[in-house]
């Protein structure tokens, strides 16, 4: 169960479509439920509800009909609606029925409270919990300890597939690939490539590429006017389909990404980029999970962005830049999306010992 699927630009929808297009390749036959909307159209969906009672009363009888007894449920979907509980309340009242609940929470220690406040009643309804990183396992553990029994980590892995023709040194592109919506750290974006701007005059095209969040329609409008008033020269490749998406992201010399919580695992847009070997210039988030590749492929930015010229310079040397798309290759092999298929498939079947 998803809100969000192909037809809407969002890293859950992506996910949840290749998590599908896995699970199907190992065997495992997969119903889609997702949201009743003109944009969803993949043809590989077995329902389509709106989510509200009578969305319940229609998959509690389709369930019943297939003989469904393991439900997953991708959480948060912008289709869900941005105040809606009834997804929290299908995972409540199916769980009283004997359904089996997976609940994958792809957010929970970067949102606000009251959010946050909802997610328990997934947490304490499902059978399992599966998380993308340490930090939200032990934000849940500190406020849920008993939880910590049913909670897996499955990375979020990359929707946007390595093309991987090998190191792009000579392109002439820094690129910025993600949803436009406020508040996100995309100013920050704008800062880092106009200090590169400064730095390498007429050398570097900003290329953006990217997608509308159906909330903030009107922002993107805004960001392209900033982006183009700062700088020199500037690219813009909007709303494509996932397939067109790699080969412009793979032709980049660095990627440039900022997060309102930083740099970390739950991004699908900076592992699209490390999955193409691509050096990226982020912020630091407060987790762990990629201190592997830190001063190695990925870098941060100082507050004052004194350092953005210096981490360019080093990237110049052919050699240097060639490492660093070598560690970020063989650290992305980790999060291959039949992997992750796999760490499913184990949470599905304890429901069979």
């Amino acid at each position: 169960m998803t809100g969000d699927y192909p037809g809407i630009i969002s890293g859950i929808s992506d996910y949840s479509f290749r998590l599908k297009e896995q699970l199907e390749k190992l065997g495992d036959e997969v119903f889609v439920i997702t949201s009743l909307d003109e944009r969803v159209t993949d043809e590989g969906v077995a329902l389509r509800i709106a989510w509200n009672l009578r969305g319940f009363r229609e998959i509690g009888r389709f369930l019943n009909e297939n003989g469904i007894r393991v439900l997953n449920i991708q959480y948060p979907c912008s289709l869900y609606g941005k105040y809606n509980l009834f997804p929290h309340l299908y995972a409540v009242l199916l769980r009283l029925s004997g359904m089996k609940i997976v609940t994958t929470l792809h957010e929970f220690s970067n949102i606000n409270l009251l959010r946050r406040l909802s997610e328990y009643l997934f947490v304490i309804f499902s059978q399992r919990i599966i998380v993308t990183n340490d930090r939200d396992r032990e934000a849940i553990l500190r406020r849920i300890p008993f939880s910590g029994g049913k909670m897996s980590i499955v990375p979020i892995g990359s929707n946007i597939g390595g093309v991987n023709e090998g190191p792009r040194f000579d392109s002439r592109y820094i690129t910025s690939f993600g949803i436009f919506y406020p508040r996100k750290g995309a100013e920050r974006v704008i800062d880092i490539m106009e200090a590169l701007d400064r730095s390498f005059e007429n050398k570097y095209i900003f290329k953006f590429i990217g997608g509308t969040h159906p909330y903030y329609p009107d922002y993107l409008g805004r960001f392209r006017r900033l982006a183009e008033s700062r700088l020199s020269r500037t690219e813009w490749h909007l709303d494509l389909p996932l397939n067109g998406i790699g080969p412009l992201l793979a032709d980049s010399f660095l990627s440039v990404m900022c997060f309102r919580d930083g740099a970390s695992l739950r991004r699908g847009s900076l592992l699209a980029a490390i999955a193409n070997g691509i050096p990226v210039i982020s912020n630091r988030g407060a987790g762990t999970d990629l201190r592997e590749i830190e001063e190695k492929g990925l870098f941060y930015a100082d507050a004052d962005l004194s350092n953005c010229a210096e981490i360019v310079q080093k990237l110049q040397r052919e050699d240097f830049y060639h490492s660093a798309f070598n560690s970020l290759i063989n650290f992305a092999k980790r999060f291959d999306f039949r992997a992750i298929a796999r760490e499913y498939q184990k949470n599905f079947s304890l429901f069979d010992e």
